[in-house]
């Protein structure tokens, strides 16, 4: 059985869409569960996010968003690039 860590190195993992949301929780010195406690969701939605493993419904990029104070596009650039 492949590991996590042999299946990336062998591309055998799907690409994982890319956001900024850790990024901005970072600079904002706020935990996973931080994060997730102020926005309304649970640590691991944020974690899965971050990770590119789910990506949220509008309403909810639009929560996060709103929290750091900027516009959706800031934190989830992938939405303008599928256009």
């Amino acid at each position: 059985m492949m590991d996590e860590n042999s299946a990336v190195q062998y591309g055998k993992l799907k690409e994982t869409r890319m956001n900024r949301l850790s990024e901005f929780r970072v600079k904002k010195l706020l935990t996973q569960s931080k994060l997730a406690q102020k926005v309304g969701l649970s640590q691991v939605t944020i974690c899965l996010i971050e990770k590119g493993r789910v990506s949220p419904f509008l309403l909810t990029k639009y929560k996060i968003a709103k929290f750091f104070k900027v516009e959706v596009e800031d934190i989830f650039p992938e939405e303008n690039s599928k256009k």
